[in-house]
């Protein structure tokens, strides 16, 4: 107990060892010691019985050095073994850390402390807008609990810390610290390493937290193992965080398309060409493929309700062709001639017994390659405006043509009749110079009055009445 920290081999208690002493008088065999250095040595050991009176009074053991070479070549095997362990736990973390499934860390943890052989394991988790390095500590209530494992108890939280040195509070102790640049360790009085924590960190510097290993008693060039394993394990964590991360924005990005696409009042529609071809077509060429292979991948209630579906879902499979048949092909040479790119287009659709339909269309194409590969567009129907302006416009028509009935029946008739009167004024007068030529202006004045009318009546009186 005073040379060696434990054997293999512990032949005290041992009731086959006691028969072959009883039988033989002597024992021997291989065993393997761990020194208080944490060494370890295979030896032979003989054991011989101390008898007085015919009773066990003790025993003696006499351990012999097995040769040097045998010695290290069972360290290596057991560093090859270790390897083996840790590499196979890497790959099987590594196989749930790219899973899309949620991860459960108590269990990946033990899955590593098994594998290095670690007293426990532990992960410390920065909340995700704590992205940037800081200067300063982090305050205990910005981080999440940690997630622990421990190999012979439940762990508890008060476990894990790292040792900052004396006089320090043990509420900032907890692994959120000032990050120095360095690997966070723990050790004792006696300046033996005893446990070692890495940050997770992203390429672009975000902090995810803080991945840490209690070693217990472990030789040294096992603990430097365990740290690249550490580093490694810190790696996947953080591809595995900076996934969750794009993934979620990528669902609120969706989620926001889908609320407006649900809600616009247009109508919005997206295009997969099952065949894409060339941009460098004939026209021609390119309006029948566009025709023949264009399907139907996404569209809203609204546009489901123009195409006369009753949801989005019955549209979506269908060829272009099957859902608007009398689509005209001038809208295609249009879209095409355009370069792929249609903005705020105006389209006329003639419909059986319910006349035209007018809509301004927006379609833009997706190249690959040099190749149409989808249409995206939007359309809106504008039915009811047209036909308002229109409605408006026959009835400022009408309008006009009342004014200028007025204006020619009515006040037209009233200067030709002025007119007139004065040059009946103008014949009478004719002895007296002054009064006729007065007369003779206000004639001049009334025929220029009534064929300013007839010009005014003729602007607002249509032409082919």
């Amino acid at each position: 107990a005073t040379l060696t920290r434990n054997r293999s081999i512990e032949f005290e208690h041992d009731q086959v060892i006691h028969a072959i002493l009883k039988d033989k008088g002597m024992w021997s065999g291989r065993d393997r010691l761990t020194l208080k250095d944490w060494r370890t040595r295979e030896v032979n050991m003989s054991v011989t019985p101390l008898i007085s009176g015919g009773e066990e009074r003790g025993y003696i053991a006499v351990f012999r050095d097995v040769l040097r070479d045998v010695t290290v070549t069972r360290q290596q095997e057991l560093r090859i073994e270790h390897r083996l362990r840790v590499e196979s736990a890497l790959v099987e973390a590594s196989q749930k850390l790219v899973s899309d499934k949620l991860i459960d860390f108590e269990q990946l943890l033990g899955l590593m402390g098994e594998a290095v052989g670690a007293e426990s394991v532990y992960f410390v988790e920065i909340p995700a807008d704590k992205h940037l390095l800081q200067e300063v500590p982090f305050k205990e209530a910005s981080s999440t609990l940690p997630r622990v494992w421990k190999r012979d108890s439940p762990a508890k939280e008060e476990d894990i810390f790292i040792d900052l040195g004396p006089g320090v509070d043990a509420s900032v102790q907890r692994l959120v610290c000032k990050w120095n640049g360095k690997k966070l360790s723990k050790t004792m009085a006696s300046g033996e390493q005893t446990a070692l924590a890495v940050p997770v960190l992203s390429p672009q510097g975000r902090l995810h937290g803080y991945l840490g290993v209690e070693y217990g008693g472990r030789p040294t060039e096992w603990q430097e193992a365990d740290s690249r394993v550490l580093s490694v394990l810190g790696d996947l964590l953080s591809t595995y965080f900076e996934r969750r991360i794009a993934d979620e924005a990528l669902r609120k990005s969706d989620e926001r398309y889908r609320t407006f696409v649900d809600t616009t009042s247009e109508a919005i529609w997206r295009l997969e060409l099952r065949r894409p071809f060339s941009t460098s077509a004939e026209t021609a060429e390119q309006v029948n493929a566009v025709a023949a292979y264009s399907v139907f991948a996404e569209c809203n209630t609204v546009m489901a309700t123009l195409l006369g579906m009753k949801s989005p879902e019955r549209v979506v499979g269908l060829n272009m062709s099957e859902a608007i048949p009398r689509l005209e092909v001038a809208l295609v040479e249009k879209f095409v001639a355009s370069g792929y790119r249609l903005l705020n287009y105006e389209y006329v659709a003639s419909c059986q017994g319910d006349g035209n339909r007018y809509f301004v269309i927006n379609a833009v194409g997706t190249i690959e390659d040099d190749h149409l590969v989808r249409i995206w567009g939007s359309c809106v129907e504008v039915t009811d405006r047209v036909r308002l302006e229109q409605q408006m416009v026959e009835t400022l028509e009408e309008q006009q043509q009342r004014i200028g009935r007025d204006l020619h029946d009515g006040v037209g008739q009233l200067l030709t009749g002025v007119r007139m009167l004065c040059q009946n004024l103008c014949e009478k007068l004719r002895d007296s110079e002054e009064h006729h030529a007065q007369a003779k202006k206000i004639s001049n004045f009334a025929e220029q009055a009534s064929k300013r009318v007839r010009e005014i009546y003729r602007g607002l009186t249509p032409t082919q009445l």
